[in-house]
């Protein structure tokens, strides 16, 4: 049996070392009552994935693919530039992972946001925390709604005609309805 070892890329860089991936996966579920019997996922939204790793960048190894971390100073210099440029750009990537031997693509995902380290152990590297969310696409659609109980109006076109209760609905002496009346001038 071949093994194939399978990096985390994020938009198809590679970094040098992934000390963590953090993936989030939820669903929107409706805190109303749902009618026994009914189609439950009718009251779940998938919300959109989010992914964070903390990577780091040596300018003292070799890239994992050739010519990919180069015009700058450095690699780390090179690494954060470009991590820079997809949130800057807002470039909707590809991420592959692997989560233990399931190799998954997510699509449409943005850099949220970077937080970078600096400190003694940084000189000749870049630490980094970089977080991505999904965008959810959809193609937009032409709906025609019909409704079954149109609204009415008179000859005149000024507005809705009102079913008044009859005068037969009395409540202590007093038309049911004889205040929509008022209201409605009639």
């Amino acid at each position: 049996m071949a093994l194939t070892y399978f990096k985390t890329s994020i938009g198809g860089y590679f970094f040098d070392v992934t000390f963590n991936e953090n993936y989030t996966f939820e669903n929107q579920i409706t805190p109303h009552p749902v009618q026994s019997g009914a189609n439950i996922n009718d009251h779940v939204y998938q919300q959109p994935v989010q992914i964070s790793f903390d990577i780091g960048m040596s300018d003292c190894l070799k890239s994992y693919k050739t010519g990919q971390f180069t015009g700058a100073s450095s690699r780390s210099a090179a690494a954060f530039q470009i991590l820079y440029k997809l949130w800057k750009n807002a470039t909707p990537l590809e991420i592959d992972s692997n989560i233990n031997g399931s190799v998954i693509k997510y699509y449409n995902m943005l850099v949220k946001n970077i937080a970078v380290t600096k400190d003694k152990t940084t000189h000749n590297a870049i630490k980094a925390t970089v977080s991505l969310q999904q965008i959810i696409v959809t193609n937009a659609v032409s709906v025609s709604v019909v409704s079954a109980n149109s609204q009415v109006t008179d000859s005149s076109g000024t507005g809705s005609k009102y079913a008044i209760p009859s005068a037969a609905n009395t409540v202590g002496g007093r038309t049911i309805g004889q205040g929509l009346k008022d209201i409605l001038g009639g």
